[in-house]
């Protein structure tokens, strides 16, 4: 045996074809795996206008494209046992295209090489291929738009959606002078696209182009292909309208998870009819080169299309045509009887149907829009249905992590109001107390519970504040035994008798450094969540105690921690609830019961205070909840503690007060003279300018930061060192203020403040030297 699939000639040389010289018809043989001309007789280099064999070798054939050369590898695989094949090719031998019909069969040549032998026969009388004039339909159809150009940059031909983007009949085009610059505006672009067409290879981008409806973002993608008509290479271009994607990504990098989505109409009414071919030879060659051409062109737009498209015949069984996205989407959708009856409507009606559903998958949920609109012919029978599907599940995910955000931002920005205001009363409240108690003769039973409640006023602003945004936190020392006990009154009027709250611990201290306003936040947020996990009644065990070393590391590392540890009775949760427990604005409750900020508040505080945070729960087995916080000693607490220093006093200093709380101004004032200090005093910017511009000598500047008349304390403040270098500035604030935005000089006074820590931070800002 000689290794060569049985029943195929073997020609070694040309002298073994002389008998093929006597045919009329141009008879050659091609080397599939030289991919040149090896032998043709004298009418096929008639046919390839070549004077010799050596010419007609010597053509080149390393522009044809992969599926070219696909098809004929193909031919030699399938047809091991030597039958014949009749195909119909469009060939270029003068550069313009012939239709012929080949007779082929594989054979055998030289030392054992693969060819193919055709004998042709042309001009072809060409048919009607119905389902090529079905995909073209589908071609003219698609809301994707599919244009042709010359590689001059002159517009040869376009689809539907493309003369409705950018305004143009598709018979007025040829000579219009439309070009592929003007449509993109860029020069180079359109250059990089016409480049990619004169050298054979696929180029995809996102560009900005002018339509009707002015600037829009499409994605383009380029091709090389054939004109029909002249043979000349041309480039294959087809536009997806991206625009809503852009400026959906645009939103989310601006407004930081502020999401915006259009979702645009996706289908139109389809309607067309087939066009009869033209009685003549010469115009069936050109239409059938089109259809060839434009089914290469339509299987890549299917191919490629980020949508599911689907044909089927009038029963619904039967299936036409489709795209790679159909085993994607559309088998994945356990419930179909909506979209059946959809189809039966079409059928019945003959008039296109949108609709967005909701879908179980293998893969989860998903929202999809789903279009279906009837296939007919030029007479108007429906010969069956064509179904585009587009999966929306990302951006209606999208749309409602926007309304959420939306919604923390409103709830932040009333809280950083109601804050302000609240802190400048608590101001007013201590202050008064502060000197009550400083005269003397006033029962102090009565005073220190008024300083007590209105420190705790400050701690639950402070609280409020941390949950609108990002607050700087103020670690000490806590006692998280101490601190639970306080805080177990407010928990059991918040969650209710039908919970049963029990504390455990040593009864050892367990100190821990981190913000206590922010450790009871975190507590009351885990205590909340146990409580909608025992709907009817259960039972919250809080313990404080020292972790294990086995549990005492971060990012590996050992480190000494404290535990407050919330384990309750409820239904626990699934592996993927657990999952995503501290995932922001993932909730298992229904719309309009939680935010699903809670437990990733936790987290957050957690890390950011050096601790850590972790979640053991089984569904039917309640939850335990760690939350553990850096671990400090008692002597560590004892150095920590604050030292009896004398309060600290005015030398005299002019200090120019910058408030527009009457009250608090006021207060403020006669504290600063109690002080020792001498005052001027402002409710505005303008005022403070005027007092500024007639005093002598003003060594410090004392400022709230939200004031009336539109300028606030901070830019009123850089104002004036600009005018008075050596001018030292103090900061109060009842609401948030970013560090960044006072300098690393600038102190702050967070409202309500004690007189001492009044008088200590106006002291130390006076003390310091003036830097340049």
């Amino acid at each position: 045996m000689d290794g060569r699939p049985h029943g195929w000639p073997w020609f070694r040389n040309h002298a073994d074809l002389d008998s093929y010289e006597l045919l009329v018809r141009p008879v050659w043989i091609f080397d599939v795996d030289r991919h040149e001309m090896w032998w043709g007789n004298g009418a096929a280099l008639g046919f390839w206008n070549a004077e010799s064999q050596e010419a007609f070798q010597a053509r080149d054939f390393s522009t044809d494209s992969s599926n070219v050369r696909d098809r004929l590898r193909q031919i030699v695989s399938n047809k091991a046992s030597g039958a014949r094949v009749q195909e119909s090719w469009t060939l270029y031998p003068s550069g313009q295209p012939t239709t012929i019909i080949a007779n082929i069969a594989p054979v055998w040549i030289a030392d054992g090489r693969r060819a193919i032998m055709l004998e042709v026969s042309y001009p072809l009388d060409l048919g009607q291929d119905p389902e090529a004039l079905r995909l073209l339909e589908a071609a003219k159809n698609t809301p994707l738009m599919i244009s042709t150009y010359a590689l001059g940059g002159n517009l040869l031909a376009q689809n539907t959606a493309a003369a409705q983007c950018y305004g143009a009949e598709q018979s007025g085009l040829v000579g219009q002078g439309s070009l592929l610059k003007a449509r993109i505006g860029d020069v180079e672009v359109a250059g990089i696209l016409l480049t990619a067409a004169r050298e054979d290879r696929e180029h995809q981008r996102d560009i900005v182009v002018n339509t009707l409806l002015g600037t829009r973002w499409h994605r383009v993608t380029a091709k090389r292909g054939r004109d029909p008509i002249t043979g000349q290479v041309v480039l294959v271009l087809s536009e997806e309208d991206i625009s809503d994607h852009v400026q959906l990504k645009t939103s989310l990098a601006e407004a930081k998870e502020r999401l915006e989505e259009r979702v645009a109409e996706r289908t139109k009414s389809l309607t067309a009819a087939n066009r009869s071919l033209e009685a003549e030879v010469e115009e069936r060659k050109r239409t059938a080169a089109a259809l060839e051409l434009r089914d290469i062109w339509l299987t890549t737009i299917l191919e490629n299309a980020p949508l599911e498209v689907v044909l089927r015949d009038r029963g619904g069984k039967e299936l036409l045509a489709s795209n790679r996205r159909w085993t994607l989407v559309s088998q994945d959708v356990e419930n179909r009887k909506t979209l059946n009856s959809d189809m039966t409507r079409v059928l019945e009606v003959g008039e296109p149907i949108q609709r967005e559903i909701s879908a179980k998958t293998t893969s989860g949920p998903k929202t999809l829009i789903v279009a279906r609109f009837p296939l007919t012919d030029p007479l108007g029978e429906t010969h069956g249905t064509c179904s585009i599907t587009t999966d929306i599940t990302e951006q209606r995910q999208y749309q409602v992590g926007l309304a959420r955000a939306q919604k923390m931002e409103a709830v932040g920005r009333l809280t950083g109001g109601i804050a302000h205001d609240f802190n400048n009363l608590l101001a007013v409240i201590q202050g008064n107390a502060e000197l009550l108690a400083e005269e003397g003769g006033h029962d102090q039973s009565l005073i220190q519970p008024i300083l007590h409640a209105s420190g705790r006023g400050a701690e639950l602003t402070h609280s409020l504040l941390a949950f609108a945004r990002k607050q700087a936190l103020r670690p000490e020392v806590v006692d998280l035994v101490v601190l639970v006990e306080r805080t177990v009154e407010l928990l059991s009027r918040t969650l209710g008798p039908s919970i049963r709250i029990v504390r455990k611990t040593s009864g050892d201290q367990v100190c821990a450094l981190a913000d206590p306003g922010q450790i009871e936040l975190a507590l009351l947020n885990l205590a909340l969540n146990a409580r909608d996990a025992m709907p009817g009644e259960g039972t919250l065990t809080i313990d404080c105690r020292t972790a294990p070393s086995t549990a005492s590391k971060i990012e590996g590392k050992p480190k000494p921690l404290a535990l407050l540890e919330v384990t309750d009775t409820g239904c626990g949760m699934s592996p993927e609830t657990r999952r995503r427990a501290f995932e922001p604005f993932y909730t298992t409750k229904d719309t309009g019961q939680g935010s699903g900020l809670g437990l990733a508040m936790v987290y957050g505080f957690a890390k950011q205070s050096g601790g850590k945070v972790t979640c053991l729960s089984r569904e039917g087995e309640g939850t335990v909840m760690s939350l553990y916080l850096p671990l400090v000693s008692e002597e560590a607490e004892e150095e920590r503690k604050p030292k009896a220093t004398p309060l600290a006093t005015g030398q005299g200093e002019t200090v120019l007060l910058l408030e527009d709380d009457e009250d608090l101004r006021q207060l403020t004032s006669r504290t600063l003279i109690d002080l020792g200090y001498r005052v001027l005093s402002a409710s505005q910017a303008a005022e403070a300018r005027a007092v500024l511009s007639e005093s002598e000598s003003i060594d410090l500047l004392l400022t709230d930061v939200l004031l009336p008349g539109g300028v606030s304390g901070l830019a009123f403040a850089k104002e004036a060192i600009g005018g008075h270098p050596d001018l030292k500035v103090v900061v109060m604030s009842g609401n948030i203020v970013d560090q960044s935005d006072l300098g690393s000089v600038t102190p702050l006074l967070r409202k309500p403040f004690r007189r001492r820590e009044l008088a200590e931070t106006l002291r130390h800002c006076l003390d310091q030297p003036i830097t340049t």
